[in-house]
């Protein structure tokens, strides 16, 4: 009998029909964890430059848990419509959505691998509503410096909005400053203006703003823009080197080489002097006129075709002009010439 059931034994193992429980390998190994955390703090921001391009920015809680992170999808809807998917496998936390129109509300959320943001809602600006910005143009420097006016440059955030704007009027520090009434035949939307009725002062804030008025009579105001200018320091304008010269014999010329230390030169002014005061020279050039040698110095060109030949001693010295000023006058140098018969 024993013997009937060992064999009877071996043929269900033949067949398969025994199955040993608890030797499943995975039954040993610890479970995977679980993703948790969620996408937070979604904001969005909208541009100054044109009011109607949106910035949105996130985080991922569980950033720390995922090896891709190229799955973001970015939700959208207009006025309360029905959100629609606007970009899929975004790798980064942040958007820029340019898809936008001016004076409506949108929504966003951000759907990462079944985990979600919270909804966040913003508004771009009107679509007449203006933009403005201001600065300062300063003349001279130091004691010298005075503001001369103050741009404002100014735009409507859509292209179109120029149609139903009639005219714009301007404010300083809340007081109307003047007007502009746009042509029919305008073809910009962007516009400038300068304010040169006062004497500013340094140091002191002035504040801008813009209310554009359209042709039904709505009145809609520009964000502040403010400016406020500092006297600029004197510039400190190195003078020039002189460092040699050099003769074109064929063409009756000198080059008085003069190396301007401060880069920033506009012009050169040279004086020469011939066998003491026998030839003087006198003048100056752009620097943009002038040749260079292989050491980038200028190349200051004298004719010497109406002086005697013969060996001649040459003094000379040299400024540059930066920035509308002159520098002070370089050493002296001095060199023996041959001028040719």
């Amino acid at each position: 009998m024993k013997k009937k059931w060992m064999m009877y034994l071996m043929s269900l193992l033949l067949i398969g029909s025994v199955t040993f429980v608890g030797c499943n390998k995975d039954d040993d190994e610890d479970d995977e964890p679980e993703i948790t955390g969620k996408i937070g703090g979604l904001t969005a921001t909208l541009a100054t430059y044109n009011g109607r391009t949106i910035f949105l920015s996130f985080n991922n809680e569980a950033a720390e848990h995922i090896t891709s992170l190229d799955a973001y999808d970015v939700y959208q809807s207009e006025d309360g419509g029905e959100f629609e998917k606007i970009k899929s496998n975004l790798s980064d936390t942040t958007y820029t959505d340019n898809r936008t129109t001016h004076g409506k509300t949108y929504r966003y959320f951000i759907n990462f691998d079944g985990m979600y943001s919270d909804t966040i809602e913003i508004a771009t600006a009107h679509p007449a509503m203006p933009w403005v910005s201001a600065r300062a143009r300063v003349t001279g420097e130091g004691s010298e410096a005075y503001i001369e006016h103050i741009k404002l440059e100014y735009f409507i955030g859509a292209s179109s909005a120029k149609d139903v704007v009639d005219k714009f009027e301007f404010y300083r520090n809340n007081e109307k400053i003047g007007e502009y009434q746009i042509s029919p035949v305008t073809n910009s939307n962007s516009f400038d203006y300068i304010d040169d009725d006062i004497t500013f002062n340094f140091d002191e804030e002035y504040t801008y703003y813009i209310i554009a008025i359209t042709t039904e009579g709505e009145q809609i105001q520009s964000l502040d823009a403010g400016v406020t200018a500092n006297i600029p320091d004197a510039i400190d304008r190195p003078a020039p080197q002189v460092s040699g010269i050099s003769t074109d014999q064929e063409n009756n010329l000198i080059f008085v080489h003069v190396n301007d230390v401060s880069n920033s030169a506009s012009y050169i002014e040279l004086y020469a002097d011939l066998d003491d005061g026998a030839w003087i020279w006198e003048g100056s050039a752009g620097v943009s006129e002038l040749s260079t040698d292989e050491n980038n110095n200028y190349k200051f060109a004298l004719s010497t075709e109406d002086i005697p030949g013969g060996f001649k001693t040459l003094e000379y010295k040299a400024r540059v002009t930066i920035m509308n000023k002159n520098s002070d006058w370089s050493n002296w140098g001095i060199s023996t010439v041959f001028i040719h018969f």
